[in-house]
């Protein structure tokens, strides 16, 4: 299966995880992503999307619209045929049979509570929120990684799923190990998009 993934300029992450954990052939294409994270600046993604599928040199199976902010911004509807990283974690928390989880956001605390609101707007209840405060997804995927465990790690989930927002956040490859230490569910938006195309 052919995989055409769309990806920020801006995200020195995505293409990374997927080529690192997903079981198909990744193809990949970028929009223009101009920082800071903000509404308006999300919003000015929706335009380019289809655009970029034509760019993918044959035709993909599944497309992905890698923008996690983007899609809450965007939304689900001007989304279609495009597996993105909320409705992958909504999908992964219904078929785990989770009403409530818990957020780590990325970015500022207007972008974080947009993608907040799309939790709750789709009947999830959030127990706890914390918000990274940053606003350009080049830094967030240069987040020094042992400091990102040691936020999560003392991060209060009051629940037993934590969702990590930001498809440019490099957690992927934590996540296993911290469920095993704490016996949290820790998800991500890069994690949930490639399990729902390996399932």
């Amino acid at each position: 299966m052919n995989i055409g993934l769309i990806s920020l300029s801006t995200d020195i992450t995505i293409e990374k995880d997927f080529h690192t954990h997903c079981k198909h052939d990744v193809y990949t294409t970028r929009i223009i992503f101009k920082n800071p994270i903000t509404k308006e600046s999300l919003l000015d993604l929706a335009g380019q999307v289809e655009n970029a599928k034509k760019r993918f040199p044959m035709q993909m199976d599944r497309y992905v619209f890698g923008c996690t902010s983007g899609t809450a911004v965007i939304g689900e509807s001007n989304l279609v045929g495009l597996i993105n990283p909320l409705t992958s974690a909504r999908n992964w928390l219904q078929a785990n049979n989770k009403k409530e989880l818990s957020l780590i956001t990325a970015y500022t605390e207007d972008v974080s509570n947009i993608v907040k609101a799309w939790f709750e707007q789709n009947g999830f209840k959030i127990k706890n929120h914390k918000f990274l405060n940053y606003s350009n997804d080049i830094e967030i995927g240069k987040i020094d990684k042992n400091q990102l465990r040691q936020t999560i790690l003392e991060f209060d989930p009051a629940c037993d799923t934590v969702f990590s927002s930001c498809t440019a956040l490099p957690v992927i490859d934590m996540l296993e190990d911290l469920k095993n230490e704490t016996g949290v569910n820790y998800i991500s938006s890069n994690q949930t998009m490639i399990w729902e195309i390996n399932k």
